[in-house]
């Protein structure tokens, strides 16, 4: 993964940084979407001295980059995932805050089948309670 974080980072032309790496490893090994606070965590636990507006800094650059998009899941919070990841959609649990991926979508296909529109781009987010909280 290490390696994966470092071309990821030259690709970007972005200067790797300890902190850089780290970040962009912790997204290599996340399924779901995640906040700027468990990142801080993350740093913090791997001994990486940082402070919040830096890690708002290096999310900023990853996104203008388009290493990493911005996902509102909710109005508190904005997580952020890696942007190659295939198109999905998510399932937010209103208890736990539980993020999960819903992999298949047809919205598009309907869409045009049915209002021959061009559709370019959309989210969408299902609010509910996931299996343990139900």
């Amino acid at each position: 993964m290490t390696d994966r974080a470092k071309q990821l980072l030259q690709q970007h032309a972005l200067r790797i940084t300890d902190a850089r790496l780290a970040v962009l490893i912790f997204f290599l090994k996340q399924q779901y979407p995640i906040d700027a606070q468990q990142i801080e965590e993350y740093l913090a636990k791997k001994k990486i001295k940082t402070d919040t507006a830096t890690v708002y800094r290096m999310l900023t650059t990853f996104a203008d980059e388009g290493l990493i998009k911005k996902v509102r899941v909710s109005d508190e919070k904005l997580h952020f995932e890696l942007a190659d990841r295939p198109h999905h959609h998510h399932a937010i649990c209103t208890n736990c805050g539980k993020i999960e991926d819903i992999e298949k979508c047809l919205l598009n296909q309907q869409i045009q089948l049915e209002k021959s529109f061009q559709v370019q781009d959309h989210a969408v987010e299902i609010y509910g309670l996931c299996a343990n909280c139900h």
